[in-house]
């Protein structure tokens, strides 16, 4: 739950505890509830309360010269009297502070009548700071304080508060912006300066004028908060003089479809990205006209700029922005695609569903395939059959990564695939030519078959196609024991397949992208989650009952020493608990990630609010001194250094002309990776960046260096030690990173004084 805020304006623990008194007299509390029932009333009664239009009240007797309720109203935004009728006890209590409170309350009660098991622990136990509970910020610095008091006139509010600007400024800015948000915002909170604490026998310290400043933390609507146009009043309408006020230069005259004229306000927004700012344009243009505020600081999704490939040098007239828009280019081309496929009837077999798995679909990669190549990507490959594009070694580039999106296609259900796996294979293959054929002659599309696969070339993107057979799945479970008996269970060849072609089809239609704030609130369960003692239970469109969730962690406490470390279970598993982290993270690696999503999440917090001197790319630079040998790569020969973070190199982008695949899906780094995992697997650990990364890490495993008994069969990578022991043979070792990656290793540096035999 939120952080409760604290010094002035706040809603107390006096202003509830008074509240609470109030629910009691009321008789709406009784001595008989639990303490559950009671907190949950109380919850339930500020969620639904309106108290900036009604006023509470104790008191029972009118007395002389006793103020009224409305004139309570005229001076304060929420009320609620005394039993001597002269008292406010939330005098002090601002409209952000009983808005914040309420909305609070309101996610409280929804969270309680969620399935979670957790809820008392995230409602109760864990905070959640101002930096983490809000989208975007507006910051005023003294100066800013200084020129709103004079701009807005708030002089005769200063004798209120005791000098201090931040009291009076946060009440009429965000009245100002409020008007100004409309419904873009559902929430706005202030963080004032805090006072620091003082004895009762000394007087109040109060805080240094050049310290003092303003926070104002926004919390958006996402259905209304990217809206280019404001829409206004009625040109002749009593109200169409408000608003040319409220936006000055800023509003004017617009017909719209339906033919009404009204006043409006038009924002450029052709990205996504550009979109994300309005917010905060709404709110620099209103703080300059109404505040003078000439240049107040806004922190919003500050991380933007690093999804944009930085070895990229794009049009201006075509600005990558983060990459939003062509993941969506990517999912109309694939929708396309997906009728093209549904209208093919000449196939054996109907098409009965086509279903995208990859990231780029479900609009969370990073990265979206870019439409054209690079200019370095010239002169890397041959065309071979007038139809691939094949690479050229030794080559000083090597061609940027091409992303495939896969597609799963599913037929309909028959009994006529075959009973043997090997022949299904076939007759799959089999489908994969004629789909190929058919896409080739009736689509005009560029197709290349392959046994497992079809690629597709539309539109200048690459998709790989997949036919998928359910009896696949029970086929690969099958095993014949020495008496011929047909054995079944699960394998990791099934498990396989049925993940790629059912499992993750199912998650391309739950999961999708995030913007900043998603990403901190990643990094804080990452680092505070107790992976120990606690299941992780994604609830994906809350598929899972109570009784589900409850069995769940019962299985987790009684199963705990045979599952992975980090457990992770969501309605897509099936039989198969954590399935998505049954093979990793390893122990060791949770703690490090953890630990590293700490420190993340502590940089990029520090930044969050001072964002003038933030370098946010710190947290995506590794360190390196745990490691014990880093194999250099050659930058030219990465096919993602373009993406990397600290790309040395500018590129260009041609667009995608002629009807020949590119080299799709083939990143030699993660190949090269991949054969130094399966020769030396079992002696070290082999870390690197895909986005761009141009080392790789090396951590020998803890026991990697015991001596181990003799075996012929394992003698690859050791030498003798003794008669009958081997140890690993680590001078052969390294020159075998060479030689495995030659023309893309540059140098092996062994770090000889983090590990010995």
């Amino acid at each position: 739950m939120s952080s409760s805020p604290q010094g002035p304006s706040a809603f107390s623990g006096f202003a509830m505890t008074m509240y609470l008194v109030h629910l009691l007299v009321k008789r709406q509390l009784s001595p008989m509830m639990s303490s559950y029932q009671a907190a949950r009333f109380v919850l339930l009664t500020l969620s639904r309360s309106n108290y900036m239009d009604e006023a509470l009240t104790l008191c029972t007797e009118q007395v002389p010269n006793q103020p009224s309720l409305d004139d309570f109203r005229a001076s304060y935004p929420v009320v609620f009297v005394d039993p001597g009728g002269f008292l406010n006890v939330w005098a002090s209590v601002s409209t952000e502070a009983y808005l914040r409170v309420k909305h609070e309350a309101r996610l409280a009660i929804s969270f309680l009548d969620s399935c979670s098991a957790d809820s008392f622990e995230v409602l109760f136990v864990t905070s959640l700071p101002f930096e983490r509970t809000f989208d975007c910020f507006v910051l005023l610095s003294k100066k800013d304080l200084d020129s709103a008091v004079e701009a807005m006139s708030l002089h005769a509010e200063l004798a209120d508060c005791n000098g201090a600007k931040s009291v009076p400024v946060a009440k009429a800015v965000c009245n100002l912006l409020r008007k100004g948000f409309g419904n873009r915002v559902d929430l706005l909170a202030t963080r004032l300066t805090a006072t620091p604490e003082w004895k009762i026998s000394q007087e109040a310290p109060g805080i240094p004028a050049d310290e003092e400043s303003l926070e104002i933390g926004l919390l958006l609507n996402a259905a209304h908060c990217y809206a280019t146009v404001e829409r206004g009043p009625a040109a002749d309408s009593p109200e169409a003089a408000a608003f040319r006020q409220l936006w000055g230069d800023r509003s004017e005259l617009r017909r719209f479809p339906d033919s009404s004229i009204l006043e409006a306000v038009v924002w450029s927004g052709k990205k996504a990205s550009d979109r994300r700012s309005i917010v905060l344009r709404i709110a620099r243009h209103l703080l300059s006209r109404h505040a003078g505020v000439e240049a107040c600081t806004t922190v919003g999704d500050f991380l933007g700029p690093l999804l944009c490939p930085s070895g990229v040098d794009f049009s201006s007239s075509e600005p990558y922005g983060t990459g939003e828009e062509l993941a969506e280019q990517v999912v109309t081309v694939y929708d396309e695609l997906a009728r093209s496929l549904r209208r093919l009837h000449d196939l054996p077999l109907t098409v009965s569903s086509v279903r995208g798995t990859s990231a780029t679909l479900r609009l969370t990669e990073v990265f979206p395939p870019l439409k054209g190549f690079l200019t370095t990507d010239f002169g890397t490959g041959f065309i071979e059959d007038d139809v691939y594009t094949m690479p050229l070694p030794y080559k000083a580039h090597v061609a940027h990564l091409v992303p495939v999106s896969t597609v799963v296609v599913h037929m309909e259900a028959t009994g006529k695939w075959p009973d043997n796996l090997e022949a299904l294979r076939r007759v799959k293959a089999a489908f994969h030519l004629t789909l190929a054929r058919l896409l080739r002659d009736n689509e005009r599309l560029v197709t290349a078959p392959h046994p497992e696969y079809v690629d597709v070339l539309k539109e200048g993107f690459v998709f790989r196609v997949r036919i998928a057979a359910h009896k696949e799945i029970g086929l690969a479970k099958q095993s014949i024991a020495p008496n011929g008996a047909i054995k079944v269970k699960d394998t990791e060849l099934s498990s396989k397949i049925e993940f790629e072609t059912e499992i993750l089809p199912g998650l391309t239609s739950t999961l999708h992208g995030s913007p900043r704030l998603g990403f901190q609130r990643f990094l804080a369960l990452l680092a505070n989650h107790d992976w120990l003692r606690q299941p992780l239970i994604v609830n994906l469109a809350d598929k899972f009952t109570k009784e589900q969730m409850a069995e769940l962690h019962s299985t987790f406490v009684s199963q705990r020493p045979t599952l992975p470390p980090m457990f992770i279970a969501t309605p897509l598993d099936g039989r198969h608990p954590s399935l998505w982290t049954r093979h990793s993270p390893t122990g060791q690696i949770l703690r490090r990630l953890a630990t590293l999503a700490r420190e993340s999440l502590r940089v990029l917090e520090g930044q969050v609010l001072c964002p003038i001197e933030a370098d946010i790319r710190l947290i995506f630079r590794p360190p390196l001194d745990p490691y014990d040998v880093i194999i250099h790569l050659d930058e030219k020969r990465v096919p993602t250094a373009h993406t990397a973070v600290d790309c040395s190199f500018k590129t260009g982008l041609k667009q995608h002309k002629g009807s020949v695949l590119p080299v799709a899906g083939f990143d030699i780094v993660s190949h090269y990776v991949r054969d130094l995992e399966d020769a030396y697997g079992e002696l070290a650990l082999f870390f690197y960046d895909r986005y761009g990364g141009n080392i790789v890490a090396v951590l020998w495993k803890p026991y990697a260096f015991r001596p181990q008994p003799l075996k012929v069969s394992h003698i690859g990578g050791y030498m003798l030690s003794g008669k009958d022991n081997m140890v690993p043979n680590v001078e052969a070792i390294l020159e075998d990173f060479s030689i495995l990656g030659k023309g893309l290793v540059t140098s092996v540096e062994a770090r000889s004084s983090k590990w010995a035999i």
